[in-house]
């Protein structure tokens, strides 16, 4: 069975998500609205229509710097994702990928330069807003 790389970037303003064996990409998705955990696992899910989502070997996520937001949902989905299939986890930081696609980066370069680490920790570019609710329970 093949096992491919699954790629999470919803941090840089090219957002996507994508599956390749390291040569070509596979499928690839643009993700539109980051801040959106369900709008992403769509993605994801739409990734794996014609194939089971066991085939994933390995998940590369780009951890930051980043939005609040737009960085955590992509990274606990990432780390979420490779708990449950068990498979491996690299973080890649935006400074690496200098303003390029994360696929783009994959194909050119490999694993070069990827961390990889046991869960991957979100970058934040600034502190959350968190605001007062607009009504009271």
């Amino acid at each position: 069975m093949t096992k491919y790389i699954l790629g999470i970037s919803i941090v840089t303003d090219k957002k996507e998500v994508f599956l390749t064996d390291r040569r070509k990409i596979i499928k690839a998705i643009e993700v539109c609205d980051n801040s959106k955990a369900n709008k992403l696992l769509d993605a994801i899910s739409s990734l794996f229509i014609d194939m089971d989502i066991s085939n994933i070997g390995k998940i590369v996520v780009v951890n930051g710097v980043g939005p609040y937001t737009s960085t955590r949902v992509g990274v606990v989905i990432a780390n979420a994702l490779s708990f449950t299939q068990n498979c491996e986890i690299f973080e890649v930081n935006t400074e690496i990928l200098d303003g390029r696609k994360l696929s783009d980066y994959l194909i050119k370069n490999g694993m070069n330069n990827l961390k990889k680490v046991r869960l991957s920790m979100p970058i934040y570019s600034s502190l959350p807003t968190i605001t007062k609710p607009k009504c009271s329970i």
